[in-house]
């Protein structure tokens, strides 16, 4: 039970001859070496052939998706300036008047009295309303929580992976080693952690290694 694939097995569906660690994908109609999982975002499954190239897949989409976030969230201070000429504040941050947006009250140092005050914004009781109703407060706050949702779930998802390239253990065998847990199931593959990701990330180099053995 520590090895969920055996080497040799032939495929009941396409008939090839199955090595240690594949399976038969369903969606592609054929066996993966080292099968990891079928993305529906590529329409493609990832195993030893991608796997590198899913992983830096993943890094540049949430580079993008929070530098988006970044973006989006500096352009609302020159949108907010239009609605009060206290926004407009060099020493506000972006995060300052993004707040105030939502509350529709501001913070500032009284220059006479040197006091922290918190004042109501004058032009609307509902600045939140009155910013993100229209087309342009619409769309950057569209693209912006869009952006954050998206930054998350692509950051999770990398770190389940990078996670099975240090454990050197597929999705897909993580999922099968659950369920045989109280059958005393465990991971043979973890060597270190340099030899993980080379398993993992470059099985070039290790099966290189193996021949010249």
């Amino acid at each position: 039970r520590s090895i969920v694939y055996k080497e040799g097995q032939q495929c009941g569906e396409c008939g090839v001859v199955r090595v240690a660690r594949s399976k038969h994908c369903w969606e592609c109609g054929r066996c993966v070496e080292r099968f990891d999982h079928h993305c529906m975002w590529v329409n493609n499954d990832i195993g030893r052939d991608n796997m590198v190239i899913f992983v830096a897949f993943l890094s540049l989409k949430l580079f993008i998706c929070a530098y988006g976030a970044h973006l989006t969230f500096s352009s609302i201070p020159s949108h907010a300036c239009s609605y009060s000429e206290h926004l407009c504040a060099p020493h506000l941050s972006n995060f300052h008047i993004f707040t105030s947006i939502f509350t529709g009250t501001f913070s500032y140092i009284d220059p006479q009295t040197k006091q922290h005050t918190i004042a109501r914004l004058a032009r609307t009781q509902n600045t939140l309303n009155s910013f993100f109703h229209t087309p342009t407060g619409l769309a950057t706050l569209t693209v912006l929580i869009g952006c954050i949702l998206f930054s998350v779930l692509i950051a999770l998802l990398l770190f389940s992976t990078l996670v099975g390239v240090l454990l050197n253990e597929t999705a897909y065998e993580s999922y099968k080693r659950a369920k045989l847990r109280a059958q005393g199931a465990r991971n043979i593959y973890y060597t270190t952690i340099v030899g993980n990701i080379k398993d993992a990330l470059c099985p070039c180099l290790r099966r290189g290694a193996k021949s010249s053995d």
